[in-house]
């Protein structure tokens, strides 16, 4: 099977997940409406087990899609399909998120309006695939084109928020820093204006700001932002293999190779410190460059012996 790349702090959220059980009453036929509520309800499971239980989300929604569609109610079987491809994005099945990114947004197109939310969240998460590919102009273009869509019928800044956000990730990676700036401060002030900032995606918009930081040579900035990530991500005490968990340990590497490489090796060994309390297993998230930021600190002390053995 061919997989999605592991994820990494660069990139956390470019999926937007359609998944929230809220279903478009208005859209189901008079006809069936027993069999419709059935629908629904296997939706909401679907929903309940996201976190849990990905394997048995997918075969739930799966088992929804005919349900809808023998009942012409194709806005939610529009929905599905973006929960699935959502669904098979965070499983890493590349080959089923290609498979249903691309048949969302064809189903949409033929069986919606143009200017239906369906179709503007089928199109944001076809991104995703370009994305992935490094086809970055084809991603900027559908988030755009979902973005007008989105903007056309006053979707709530919530919505927009996640298309700004992934547009600044996608303008990041393309090396367009100012764009990507400006891009993830709307999507930070559309996101704080609606939530608290506990809020998963806001420590995401920190981190992915303190990288652009980086990147354009602003590293007081950038040490901010992972900070800020950081502080917000200990309030929210994500449990393990969370998302959310695998950033915290992502900012404080960040933020202990920003104290190594200035200088400040007793600042840098409390965070590796920190980040060994949080990978104790041997399989933990990113523990080899744990290792290797360990590695640095030595040879910045002058331990050159034991900078060799930690990395």
């Amino acid at each position: 099977m061919l997989t999605l790349k592991p994820y990494s702090h660069l990139l956390l959220i470019l999926v937007v997940v359609v998944f929230s059980g809220e279903l478009d009453a208005q859209s189901s036929p008079q006809k069936g409406d027993k069999d419709t509520a059935e629908c629904d309800a296997l939706f909401k499971k679907a929903h309940d087990v996201f976190e849990r239980n990905m394997d048995s989300t997918a075969l739930i929604i799966q088992d929804v899609l005919p349900c809808y569609a023998s009942h012409e109610d194709w806005v939610n079987y529009v929905k599905c399909l973006n929960a699935l491809s959502a669904v098979y994005y965070y499983m890493n099945d590349f080959n089923q998120f290609k498979k249903y990114s691309f048949e969302a947004v064809e189903k949409a197109q033929e069986l919606l309006p143009a200017d239906h939310a369906a179709t503007g969240n089928a199109i944001n998460n076809l991104n995703s695939y370009y994305f992935r590919l490094g086809n970055y102009d084809q991603s900027i273009k559908l988030l755009q084109q979902s973005l007008q869509i989105k903007e056309s019928i006053n979707e709530h800044k919530t919505e927009l928020a996640i298309i700004y956000q992934n547009l600044g990730n996608a303008y990041r990676w393309q090396g367009d820093y100012d764009k990507a700036l400006e891009y993830l401060d709307v999507a930070l002030k559309y996101t704080l204006d609606s939530f608290p900032e506990t809020y998963s995606a806001v420590p995401e918009i920190y981190d992915n700001m303190g990288l652009v930081y980086r990147a354009v040579g602003k590293p007081d900035l950038a040490l901010k932002n992972y900070e800020e990530c950081l502080r917000i991500l200990k309030k929210i005490n994500p449990p393990p293999k969370s998302r959310s968990f695998t950033l915290m340990i992502q900012s404080l590497q960040s933020i202990s190779e920003w104290w190594i490489n200035h200088g400040d090796t007793k600042r840098a060994k409390g965070y590796i410190n920190q980040l060994w309390a949080l990978q104790k297993q041997d399989d933990a998230y990113r523990k080899y460059r744990t290792y290797e930021l360990l590695g640095k600190l030595k040879e910045k002390e002058g331990k050159l012996e034991e900078a060799l053995s930690a990395m």
